[in-house]
């Protein structure tokens, strides 16, 4: 997974040069900075590896969920 953005000014629209960026996972509790260049560009990328999992994850939430919306249409057809 990767994730490229530009930071801007709101106000002025301007880029932002040499800015921190912060960008925290809040299922793993992991932490990503990285710094603006100087046309204000930052890029976060993660592990094949771990975007795998994230995968992973993602299809058995999506899973989860579509059982129990099953679940519960089946009970309101009784």
């Amino acid at each position: 997974m990767n994730l490229s953005l530009q930071l801007k000014d709101y106000k002025t629209s301007k880029t932002l040069a040499n800015k921190q960026i912060q960008l925290t996972n809040i299922d793993s509790k992991q932490t990503y900075t990285q710094t603006t260049d100087s046309r204000g560009y930052v890029s976060f990328s993660k592990s094949l590896k771990n975007d795998r999992e994230s995968k992973h994850e993602t299809i058995q939430t999506e899973s989860t969920r579509l059982e129990s919306k099953r679940d519960s249409k089946n009970k309101r057809m009784k």
